[in-house]
């Protein structure tokens, strides 16, 4: 239970700090604003399979820049997996990770996490957008539109609400 109230805590923290630095790394990345519209990226999962990115996009949807050495990123991981218990509801999250495919898939699977892991080789995509921190997401429409973006992780209550807008 102590933990657990630790976990909590150190999230809300770490969440606090998010909506803080958001607009002051927004105003440096420069690129990437809500309303823009995301490219349509291709990329491969740690499975090997290629996805077009507006192929796995719903009505409402989070995309993730997630790292396997970064605090933050571990804690979202760990979240969705906790938060997001119905499998079908998983698709509504997509990570991107330019780690190696073989440690996500063992992240995946410690995690309990059934969204979609692309592998984003050489960064190619985080460079594009400037993703400058991690975790780092988008939460965007089935039309790549940008609804919001935050830096840091989100939290569970985030997480539900994805999934209840999906089901409206």
């Amino acid at each position: 239970e102590a933990a657990d109230y630790l976990n909590e805590q150190k999230r809300g923290e770490l969440r606090a700090k998010g909506v803080r630095t958001t607009q002051r790394i927004l105003e440096r990345m420069g690129t990437v604003n809500v309303g823009d519209t995301l490219g349509d990226f291709i990329l491969e999962d740690i499975d090997g399979n290629l996805h077009r990115l507006s192929e796995l996009l719903t009505q409402k949807c989070v995309i993730a820049f997630i790292k396997p050495d970064c605090e933050g990123c571990l804690m979202e991981l760990e979240t969705i997996g906790r938060t997001i218990t119905d499998g079908a509801d998983h698709r509504h999250f997509i990570f991107i990770s330019s780690a190696n495919p073989l440690h996500m898939v063992e992240l995946r699977e410690n995690f309990g996490i059934r969204c979609p892991i692309l592998f984003d080789e050489g960064r190619d995509v985080a460079l594009r957008l400037k993703v400058q921190t991690y975790p780092f997401n988008f939460v965007v429409n089935h039309e790549r539109v940008i609804l919001d973006v935050r830096a840091g992780g989100m939290s569970g209550e985030d997480y539900q609400e994805i999934v209840a807008a999906n089901k409206e």
